[in-house]
């Protein structure tokens, strides 16, 4: 189910990253935050999939 939610967070940092070509096609900092934020949401996501994933299996690591 987590697995789902990293993919869908990666969906929506494409979108929000190619916004932001859209609008503004040359290197600017503020497009560049806004992209390392997106980035981040994904990361965050992934962590807490391995950490679901450390809780449901927990019992099978020991």
């Amino acid at each position: 189910m987590v697995a789902f939610g990293v993919l869908s967070a990666e969906i929506f940092n494409t979108a929000i990253e190619k916004i932001c070509d859209i609008i503004q096609p040359e290197f600017d900092k503020r497009i560049g935050f806004i992209k390392d934020i997106s980035a981040a949401a994904v990361i965050l996501m992934a962590v807490l999939s391995v950490i679901v994933g450390i809780m449901v299996y927990w019992k099978y690591i020991l």
